[in-house]
């Protein structure tokens, strides 16, 4: 598993996890437990194909072979060929359980195929529910 995390003490951002080969191994629970995604950033400037990362409120790994990872998505975030995204989440994207990702060509429940080459995705994360924190 190539997945980093960094540790803050404060309320904005708790964590920081960075996976430098996002692909159709699901990182499973990367932030011990639930947790709001504040920011997510997919850099896929070493493919020629666009990629998805899909993310999961659950603790368990879908396995890319079978019906789990179609099982409902919690978020699904494109990359275009060529380039590096960043999506911001202001108050942040809750989840209850886990937060579990993996990145193929493909969206949503389909499957697509791996990456061809390194897909680096870096998360930032706060432990509190920004929606309803003052």
């Amino acid at each position: 598993m190539a997945t980093t995390k960094f540790t803050f003490q404060t309320n904005a951002a708790s964590a920081v996890i960075k996976d430098t080969d996002s692909d159709i191994t699901v990182e499973a629970n990367v932030n011990t437990g639930g947790g709001n995604l504040l920011q997510v950033t997919i850099d896929n400037s070493a493919n020629t194909v666009p990629h998805t990362t899909v993310f999961w409120d659950r603790t368990d790994a879908p396995t890319y072979d079978s019906p789990s990872w179609g099982a409902g998505p919690h978020v699904c975030l494109l990359a275009p060929a060529s380039t590096s995204q960043t999506y911001v989440f202001p108050q942040g994207i809750k989840f209850e359980n886990g937060i579990t990702f993996g990145t193929s060509t493909a969206g949503g429940t389909q499957r697509g195929s791996a990456p061809s080459s390194d897909v680096v995705v870096t998360l930032m994360i706060a432990t509190v529910d920004l929606a309803t924190t003052p």
